[in-house]
């Protein structure tokens, strides 16, 4: 007797293989979906040279850039407003570390009336002419190193510094309605002096500061006078103690 074997069985089989694929495949997704996400990604910023970091998912999505180092060198000069014949600085600074530093500086200011800084400082504000009723010629050149601290970080926010200058005056003064009318003073100051300032750091690659403090020294040399124009001269020594106004503007980069 010949059988037909029916062939609906092959035909469920194969529908039953489909359904557990169908399955398979929707498990395989949701568990994709369910698996947690890299939650931090850094790129390259070609400009800067830092890591692009973005903030893991909870937290505000932004984009943050990384704090740009501080550099150890860092050249400035003074003002280029007080440039006019008036005085010439320059300063170099050394990070030794994330809030501190080394300065040292040369200063020329051309002789004055009164103390250089304060006349300085008065004319810049004032926006007169550095001149007066006298005849001057000669100087002051100051030779001067300090430490420097900055609670935020080196070239930024706020400054402290505690150092020495040595300062020495050429000067000769002639003026009529004054007693002596001829005064020449060469003269050497060794003095401490102590400075309260402002950094502005410019993207890691520049600053602009300015400063303002005492000094406190001693003063010692040699003084010609002269009563008249046709008085004798007489000199004599000069031995003092002698406070002073300090402060500076600076224009630097760093490297």
């Amino acid at each position: 007797m010949l059988s037909v074997a029916w062939p609906g069985k092959h035909f469920a089989k194969r529908r039953d293989m489909r359904i557990a694929i169908v399955v398979l495949a929707l498990l395989t997704s949701n568990v994709a979906m369910a698996s947690p996400r890299v939650a931090l990604v850094e790129q390259p910023d070609e400009d800067v040279g830092e890591p692009l970091v973005l903030i893991p998912p909870g937290a505000a999505p932004v984009l943050q850039r990384a704090p740009i180092p501080p550099k150890q060198f860092a050249l400035a000069v003074n003002n280029p407003i007080a440039w006019a014949g008036l005085a010439y600085a320059a300063s170099g600074y050394v990070a030794l570390t994330e809030h501190q530093a080394v300065r040292m500086n040369l200063a020329w200011f051309r002789s004055t009336g009164m103390n250089p800084g304060v006349f300085v400082l008065g004319s810049i504000i004032a926006g007169e002419p550095i001149e007066d009723e006298a005849y001057r010629e000669g100087g002051f050149f100051d030779v001067g190193a300090g430490w420097m601290y900055f609670p935020r970080r080196v070239w930024s926010g706020p400054t402290i510094e505690l150092g020495s200058v040595l300062r020495t005056r050429h000067t000769y003064v002639s003026d009529e309605f004054s007693s002596p009318e001829d005064e020449t003073l060469d003269t050497t100051t060794v003095a401490g002096r102590a400075l309260l300032g402002w950094s502005w750091d410019i993207r890691g690659r520049a600053f602009l500061a300015i400063a303002a403090g005492a000094s406190y020294g001693y003063e010692a040399g040699t003084r010609e006078t002269r009563s008249s124009y046709d008085s004798p001269t007489v000199g004599g020594d000069v031995g003092r103690w002698t406070p002073g106004f300090e402060w500076y503007s600076r224009v630097g980069a760093t490297f």
